[in-house]
């Protein structure tokens, strides 16, 4: 055989092998994945929203089953009706997840629920737990809710399932949408414009401003706004909605009844209503015949809902008076008659209708106070001087403002007929002279005050003013008593024998009798009471004032008071 011969036996050889092994190879790929390979689902398929795409049983199985624990550890199922709510357990639901994987399998779609059984007895008992409801049971297409919630259930819902017991009722049960509450205010002249139609969804909230706008800034259109919160607020307090925001007026507005004001003021204040029930209302708003009507339309509350206003104190005006020179004395004049004040509350009553609980729960939705309006009177200015002079000279010669008697310095503030005012005479009534000027301030029996009169309470005089200062019997102080210890009086400096000539000069002459620049300032004053004149104890009359209260060198003595000079002077005219 020629090489060339050979060389293209060889690559045919060559050749067929390799394609036989390619075609043994995929062959047997073939075959193991026909016969040996899990089936997968195909693409885009979802089983109660989760995506099995190209799974195999087993690998969906998982998914699915972690998706159902989740969604039960998350979610809320639950049966509402008005504003009352029951949750549904989780046990009501039984699921089952391989059913729901396998009917994937068998081509049945590639978008299914969840396989899910709800247990009817546990939905039919907790329709009778609705507090305002008998035997809601006997009402309700028990048969459609759980074919419903089942439904619904399956597709394991990220959002929470509530479920309106009211959508569910039979038709010879089911209440018709009517007139829930009224109310109509006067409208003042002028305005008529009003007229409007708001929706209050289930669960939401309802703001005055955001339904009906800003006010106009003239007097009519603040009128009108005050009237129309007015009604709106007495017609939603006839409702189970809740009360977020409502401040009253410091006046109240005319037209506007006692406990049902609400001031509307674009940025500052509104009336703004909840509304807890599982449907909506709707509010009609608008102006005729200068009325503002306000009506509420939806399905009948289960409840009797009266409001109240009660009266808690009406508060009486006081008079007010201005003085004018233009009137003579005794012509008045009433300039305005003034109002009463008035504080009042405003109740809810709320009792359930169907079930015949009689014992209605009190809710206190506004407490408001007015403030009277004071009457105004005008009299003549002669009129007010006449009134300060009674106040400040009293018949009873109460001077100022104290007791009966009491006079200019307070010399009996008590009434008790004691001195014991501003002056101390005896200030705690208990009969002796105790006060600012110390006539026995630690009420022992004996004078020991500021002025020196026995501070010591030990029964001889050696205050400040020398009246035997060390106790040795002898009056030694700083007057000169005895000043040098030698039992005789140191009055005498000079050793003449005469009475008091030395550095106090009572005789500077030593006639005898004292005459010097000291006591008095010229000529002799002699009160032959067997001690130096000038130099009184208590009690004698022998001081240079004359008032029977002196001590040496004082023109009051302790305890002494000395009358005040009449005062011409006019105390400053008190404001009225």
């Amino acid at each position: 055989m020629k090489f060339h011969e050979w060389f293209a036996a060889s690559l045919v050889v060559l050749v067929g092998s390799v394609a036989f092994l390619s075609l043994f190879s995929y062959a047997g790929s073939m075959a193991h994945e026909t016969f040996w390979q899990d089936e997968r689902l195909e693409r885009e398929t979802q089983i109660a929203g989760v995506d099995v795409s190209e799974m195999s049983e087993d690998e969906a199985v998982t998914a699915v089953q972690a998706e159902l624990d989740q969604w039960k550890e998350n979610s809320e199922v639950a049966l509402v009706w008005y504003d009352e709510k029951l949750e549904v357990s989780n046990d009501v639901f039984t699921f089952d997840v391989d059913d729901s994987v396998e009917r994937m399998f068998a081509g049945e779609g590639r978008t299914e629920g969840l396989s899910v059984q709800v247990n009817e007895q546990q939905i039919r008992t907790l329709l009778n737990e609705f507090t305002f409801s008998e035997y809601t049971e006997g009402k309700t297409d028990v048969d459609m809710l759980t074919a419903d919630l089942g439904e619904r259930v399956s597709q394991l819902p990220v959002e929470e399932l509530h479920k309106n017991v009211h959508d569910y009722l039979l038709d010879d049960v089911k209440p018709d949408e009517t007139v829930i509450a009224s109310a109509s205010r006067t409208a003042a002249a002028g305005t008529g414009g009003l007229a409007t139609v708001v929706e209050i969804p289930a669960e939401s909230a309802f703001s005055f401003l955001e339904a009906i706008g800003e006010p106009g800034d003239s007097p009519e259109a603040a009128a009108e706004t005050a009237a129309a919160a007015s009604a709106v607020f007495e017609v939603l307090l006839h409702t189970n909605f809740e009360l977020l925001e409502r401040t009253q007026r410091h006046e109240l507005p005319d037209g506007v009844p006692l406990g049902y004001d609400a001031a509307i003021v674009p940025g500052e204040r509104d009336l703004v209503f909840y509304n807890p029930n599982a449907h909506a209302y709707e509010l009609e708003l608008f102006e005729q015949n200068n009325r503002i009507e306000a009506t509420l339309y939806g399905i009948p509350l289960p409840y009797d809902i009266r409001v109240t206003v009660e009266e808690v104190a009406e508060v009486e005006p006081k008079t007010r008076v201005r003085f004018s020179s233009s009137r003579s004395e005794g012509d008045r004049a009433v300039i305005s008659e003034g109002s009463a004040g008035h504080q009042v509350r405003t109740v809810r009553h709320t009792s359930l209708t169907e079930t015949g609980d009689v014992d209605a729960q009190e809710e206190i939705v506004a407490e408001d106070y007015y403030p009277p309006e004071n009457r105004l009177e005008e009299w003549s200015t002669a009129e007010r001087h006449k009134a300060e002079e009674e106040e400040e000279f009293p018949e009873d010669g109460d001077w100022n403002g104290q007791d009966p008697g009491d006079g200019w310095n307070g010399w009996d503030q008590n009434g008790d007929g004691s001195q014991d005012g501003q002056n101390g005479w005896d200030q705690n009534g208990d009969g002796s002279q105790d006060g600012q000027n110390g006539w026995d301030q630690n009420r022992d029996g004996s004078q020991d005050g500021q002025n020196g009169w026995d501070q010591n309470g030990e029964g001889s005089q050696d205050g400040q003013n020398g009246w035997d200062q060390n106790g040795d019997g002898s009056q030694d102080g700083q007057n000169g008593w005895n000043q040098d210890g030698n039992g005789q009086h140191d009055w005498d400096q000079n050793g003449n024998g005469s009475w008091q000539d030395g550095n106090n000069q009572w005789d500077d002459d030593g006639e005898g009798g004292q005459n010097g620049s000291g006591w008095p300032p010229s000529g002799d004053q002699d009160n032959g009471s067997g001690q130096p004149p000038g130099s009184t104890v208590p009690g004698q009359n022998d001081d240079r004032n004359g008032n029977g209260h002196g001590q040496p060198g004082s023109g009051t003595g302790p305890g002494g008071q000395t009358p005040p000079a009449d005062d011409d002077e006019e105390e400053p005219i008190k404001g009225y």
